[in-house]
């Protein structure tokens, strides 16, 4: 799994150079605050300033585009619960589970 997650980041963060968006792996967390809940996406893509809770480098509370990576054990809450979340992000558009 882990290596699908980074290939598909090296081939997203290639066709986003030079454009407004950004490719972010998996070791930042991202803070849903309507529901006061972090996770980790496998991927996410930010576009524009990135937006950070409470001033820390670690964690962010916006995306434009989710990628996460099945498995048996987290595809339940990765397409129902967590989804819920990501729905409540500002700029969230797109969900690509894969």
């Amino acid at each position: 799994m882990r290596e699908l997650s980074e290939m598909r980041f090296l081939r997203l963060d290639e066709q986003l150079r030079g454009k407004p968006c950004e490719a972010l792996a998996s070791d930042l967390r991202l803070y849903s605050e309507r529901h006061r809940v972090f996770t980790y996406p496998d991927i996410l893509v930010t576009c524009g300033p990135d937006r950070f809770h409470d001033d820390r480098s670690d964690t962010i509370t916006d995306a434009t585009l989710i990628i996460e990576v099945l498995s048996p054990s987290t595809t339940n809450y990765d397409l129902g619960e967590k989804f819920v979340f990501y729905q409540s992000l500002p700029s969230f558009r797109i969900h690509r589970p894969v």
